[in-house]
């Protein structure tokens, strides 16, 4: 015969109800550990190094481009060890922010954190791009484009947007001649309007540097244009300012500035109606700028040399005779055996293949005051 066993005092609800606790409260002790064990292991996995190799890891994000898509691929690199860590960490341990497209420089030797913080500060890899002086937009772009910053036809649409223009300062409608030479830094995939945006701001500074205020009455677009046909004029840069003189007095006389590079560039867009820019068979500065001028051929267009001079013979070496009048012409072009230019540059009205009376020579340009109103181009 079995007997029960007897009761004793510790086997009462109060005994039991003491031992729940302590195991409830050793249970949620171990979770605590667990999770303070996990969260320590996945911080250190924020901080600790795919690899050792320091070497830069390229990679080209694309526009639109989500972190669910990247970070398989940084696994591919070798540059994050964990996707579903580095999932964990963007999408529920920070904020996520959209990555900027473009190229970026990673290694295996950065934390996840690292990386993931370089691609969100959009902190990419800048490539270099030469925009020479005499540059057109349309030439300016296809540039952009092989350096692989933009799109063409994405630059050239930008370029001529009214309201972009307008927000930009420029008057003329288009940035034709307002974005300055120079060698520029764009990251891959760069906005366009981002890219005119510092291309003109880079032009305001330079046109304050060279012109200031010394316009002589001539208005900022007509600067502008004036100092892109200097540019695209085959003339040694220590003749620029006689050659913008030879331009100015020509404005002043109603003669044709016959300037061949103007033909050319309303050639190249069918939009353009030619004869404003045909500077042989009209007196004046053509409709606007025919490339992007550089400081140089600003500083010649506001500060012309003092002189009479109507037209320039060429001579072997490439520098010029500038001369005052048909008779220097004449003479000049029969010494270098140059033909002389069809038609016969002179004021318009006058049909002669006589040397132009002295007396009908514009006078000398004045040191201060607006010349009279000029239009189309050059010699």
């Amino acid at each position: 015969m079995t007997l029960p066993l007897e009761r004793t005092k510790h086997d009462g609800p109060e005994a039991r109800l003491r031992y729940a606790t302590l195991l409830v409260a050793s249970i949620a002790l171990a979770g605590v550990v667990l999770t303070l064990t996990l969260w320590d292991r996945f911080m250190a996995a924020l901080r600790e190094p795919a690899g050792q190799n320091a070497a830069s890891v390229m990679i080209i994000v694309e526009p639109s481009e989500t972190w669910g898509e990247l970070l398989p691929r940084l696994a591919e690199r070798g540059v994050i060890r964990d996707v579903e860590t580095a999932s964990t960490y963007v999408n529920h341990l920070h904020d996520p922010h959209p990555i900027a497209p473009g190229e970026y420089a990673v290694s295996q030797a950065m934390s996840l954190a690292e990386v993931v913080a370089q691609l969100e500060a959009g902190q990419r890899i800048k490539r270099p791009v030469n925009i020479p002086a005499g540059t057109t937009v349309a030439n300016a772009a296809a540039l952009l484009d092989q350096a692989g910053i933009v799109n063409e036809a994405a630059f050239l649409a930008a370029a001529q947007d009214p309201a972009l223009m307008a927000r930009l300062g420029i008057k003329a409608g288009r940035a034709e001649g307002f974005l300055l030479p120079d060698v520029y830094a764009f990251a891959r995939g760069s906005d366009a309007e981002a890219i005119l945006s510092s291309m003109v701001g880079a032009f305001e500074g330079a046109y304050r540097r060279a012109v200031g205020d010394r316009t002589g009455g001539l208005s900022r677009i007509e600067i502008v244009t004036l100092a892109s046909l200097i540019e695209q004029a085959p003339v040694p840069r220590k003749e620029r300012p006689l050659f913008s003189a030879l331009l100015r007095n020509r404005l002043r006389a109603r003669i044709p500035l016959q300037i061949e590079a103007a033909r050319a560039y309303a050639a190249q867009r069918p939009e353009a109606n030619r004869a404003d820019w045909d500077t042989y068979s009209k007196a004046g500065l053509p409709p606007g700028p025919i490339c992007s001028p550089g400081p140089g051929a600003l500083l010649a267009a506001s500060s012309p040399a003092t002189s009479r001079a109507l037209y320039a013979v060429t001579r072997t070496d490439g520098s010029h005779v500038f001369c005052d009048d048909l008779d220097c012409l004449y003479e000049e072009s029969r010494r270098y055996k140059r033909r002389l230019p069809r038609p016969l540059p002179v004021p318009l009205g006058v049909r002669t293949a006589a040397p132009m009376p002295r007396s009908s020579r514009p006078p000398p340009p004045p040191s201060e005051g607006p010349p009279p109103p000029p239009g189309p181009e050059s010699p």
